[in-house]
């Protein structure tokens, strides 16, 4: 887990994210992105498993979910990860991964997913 805490109240917490290994089923992705990728049943990615912030910190939430694409696109060159993932919680949720690019999964409601390439340029 991840800890963003003010320096003013370090005992505080201002969000926090998880990140976690896991796949995506290969056909659930869309055809464009397909072409470009092995021909494995299932993608290796990267889940940002919980990404959640205090509603007294605005903004926190684009600074954690940064930091949490940095990390996804740095340890992707060590587990092969093609895609980073999310679980969107809700429509506000989902909104604020669409406008960063991500995609939803229509196989899987709620699930969304950005390219590593992607995220290389955010």
């Amino acid at each position: 887990m991840f800890v963003l805490s003010p320096k003013s109240e370090p005992a505080r917490i201002a969000g926090f994210y998880t990140l976690c290994s896991t796949s995506i089923e290969l056909a659930s992705l869309p055809q464009e992105l397909i072409k470009r990728l092995p021909r494995y049943p299932d993608v290796p990615a990267v889940l940002i498993g919980r990404l959640a912030r205090d509603v007294a910190f605005p903004g926190v939430g684009s600074l954690l979910l940064a930091d949490a694409l940095t990390r996804c696109v740095r340890v992707s060159t060590q587990i092969a990860a093609s895609v980073i993932v999310v679980d969107s919680k809700g429509d506000a949720a989902t909104s604020f991964y669409s406008k960063l690019g991500f995609i939803s999964l229509p196989r899987i409601p709620h699930r969304m997913f950005l390219p590593v390439a992607t995220a290389e340029k955010l």
